[in-house]
């Protein structure tokens, strides 16, 4: 099968365009999944220091890290393979650090 320029450059940019697009879905997803059971510990003690802020930060990159790997066919590291902490879902340092995280592997 004979393919011209024009059809060969247009099927790349396809090909382009659904790769970044399943690279959105996948964040948005790893996000949803942060923000999954944040409501149920809106009620606790918030102890939270600067300490606690840069956890969630760490394990939201290794989440994310991990994940992303996982997804491209990958291993992560098996430390980096957590289940994300009740008192860090849906707090802005774990979003940013799933982000990140996702980042690293790109």
């Amino acid at each position: 099968m004979v393919f011209s320029t024009k059809k060969v450059m247009a099927m790349k940019k396809f090909e382009i365009a659904i790769k970044h697009a399943l690279s959105l879905l996948f964040i948005m997803f790893l996000l949803f999944l942060a923000l999954g059971s944040s409501d149920s510990g809106s009620s606790s003690s918030s102890s939270s220091d600067s300490s606690s802020s840069s956890d969630c930060y760490e394990l939201g990159v290794k989440y994310g890290r991990c994940a992303t790997l996982s997804m491209k066919g990958g291993q992560c590291d098996p430390s980096d393979d957590i289940v994300m902490p009740q008192r860090c879902r849906g707090k802005d340092e774990t979003l940013r650090g799933i982000k990140d995280g996702t980042a690293s592997v790109y």
